[in-house]
């Protein structure tokens, strides 16, 4: 009797005092401080993280291509791009995903930059700082006819990232690239199928944080378009590490580092870095792990695939 008396008041005390999952401190540098973008997009059925690009012909109407972002518990949203001539803020709530639809004729490709300011719960005695988490669409508008295919890379500022382009041809192929400020002629080597260009045969040293490149190529008979959006981010910065799964019966755990604020699955939202959640296997999901500094770790499962980690 003593006993069970004893956990009674354990639990009383630990539900008011101190048991309440509260969020973490995270000792990293902000992600957006580090040009590190993180927002959560989806397209067509399809999730990225931070980056993404969307193609258009001149002529079509913008409101053909829309995209997603999706929110974390609730909080505010701004959007902004001077040559698609957007300015919106809002809030959204309870993990609202949000949509948006262009208006007019495709005219010109523009830059379309998103900022998402989370309100994570936080105890009155708390003081610590909720950072944004951010990311950017990039709308490619070509000419009639041609089609484009889009990359995305981010690469720490002292790294030299290559973009790996599919080819048919074997040897090399002819490109020509510019954005910038910079400008390539010549031959790309082909490895295992793919053409390969470096960042710095275009830039160097890299001093822009950001590039959006245009580029075209050979490939035998084939003239082939392609934009390579490239975002270069501080060598301090550490991207969130990819978390443990662990499968148990019909649900999963999930642990992240100890510096994850919140696990999300699907729609489910968790204040811990150690959750655990029902699982389907034979249906796909969207796992995501966030911290107060904007960085994120998001993990696409599909069936027939398993995990995809994006980050």
């Amino acid at each position: 009797m003593k006993l069970a008396r004893m956990l009674a008041l354990l639990v009383a005390v630990c539900f008011l005092v101190s048991c309440v999952k509260r969020i973490r401190p995270d000792s990293s540098v902000p992600a957006a401080q580090s040009n590190y973008p993180t927002v959560e997009f989806k397209v067509n059925g399809v999730t990225a993280q931070g980056l993404i690009i969307l193609e258009m012909q001149q002529g079509d109407p913008l409101d053909s291509v829309s995209f997603s972002v999706q929110g974390y518990y609730s909080g505010k949203i701004t959007i902004r791009s001077k040559d698609c001539q957007i300015e919106q803020r809002e809030r959204y709530e309870k993990n609202q995903v949000l949509t948006y639809e262009l208006s007019g004729p495709a005219v010109k490709s523009c830059l379309i930059s998103v900022s998402l300011q989370p309100e994570f719960p936080k105890e009155k005695n708390q003081s610590i700082q909720i950072h944004p988490f951010e990311g950017h669409a990039f709308i490619r508008v070509s000419r009639p006819g041609e089609h484009w295919n889009g990359y995305t890379t981010k690469t720490r500022f002292d790294v030299d990232a290559v973009l790996d382009l599919p080819v048919n041809s074997l040897g090399s192929v002819y490109a020509a690239v510019q954005g910038c400020g910079a400008q390539f002629e010549g031959p790309l080597p082909v490895k295992a199928g793919n053409a390969k260009l470096k960042l710095s045969q275009l830039i160097q040293p890299f001093q822009p944080e950001s590039c959006i490149f245009q580029g075209v190529f050979v490939d035998g008979n084939d003239i082939k378009f392609f934009s390579w959006m490239v975002w270069m981010y501080s060598k301090e910065f550490i991207p969130l590490s990819v978390p443990l799964v662990k499968y148990k019966g019909k649900k999963i755990q999930v642990i992240g580092q100890d510096s994850v604020t919140a696990i999300s699955l699907d729609d489910q939202f968790d204040l811990d870095f150690d959750s655990k959640f029902k699982f389907d296997r034979s249906i796909p999901h969207v796992l995501r792990l966030l911290t107060v500094t904007g960085r994120s770790m998001i993990g696409v499962y599909r069936p027939e695939q398993g995990w995809t980690w994006l980050n």
